[in-house]
């Protein structure tokens, strides 16, 4: 049995695949969505998990369309249910995604600092 970064796989010579994405990558994704929050309170903030969304769509458009006051109407409601599709556009919720778009917001000094904190929240330790 052995480890990485707290999983452990059952046994030693079995496959794994470990697909991660760069932290610095992720930071930089989140600060960009936060930033366009700027609320002015926990009312005003609606929080969707990613995994939820992708497996009831439909329900969390809704939720989002009532949570920004543009509930859909019955006649929308009814269209939808007999086949009709909500068509939203990619933009809406996604940023560029570019590997390593984060040279172009954090400073030396920065990455040197959460490589540091990425270490030690993933080992324990500094390696």
């Amino acid at each position: 049995m052995w480890e990485i970064g707290g999983v452990h796989t059952v046994e030693v010579d079995s496959n794994v695949v470990f697909l991660c994405r760069d932290p610095k990558d992720t930071f930089i994704s989140l600060w960009h969505f936060t930033s366009k929050l700027r609320t002015s309170g926990p009312s005003r903030v609606c929080f969707f998990k990613y995994e939820e969304m992708k497996e009831k769509p439909a329900v969390h458009i809704r939720r989002l369309a009532e949570f920004l006051g543009y509930p859909f109407s019955p006649e929308e409601e009814e269209g939808r249910n007999s086949g009709g599709d909500i068509k939203v556009e990619y933009r809406t919720f996604f940023r560029r995604g570019v590997v390593g778009d984060w040279v172009n917001y954090l400073t030396p000094e920065m990455v040197e600092e959460f490589n540091r904190i990425s270490q030690i929240k993933s080992f324990g330790v500094l390696v």
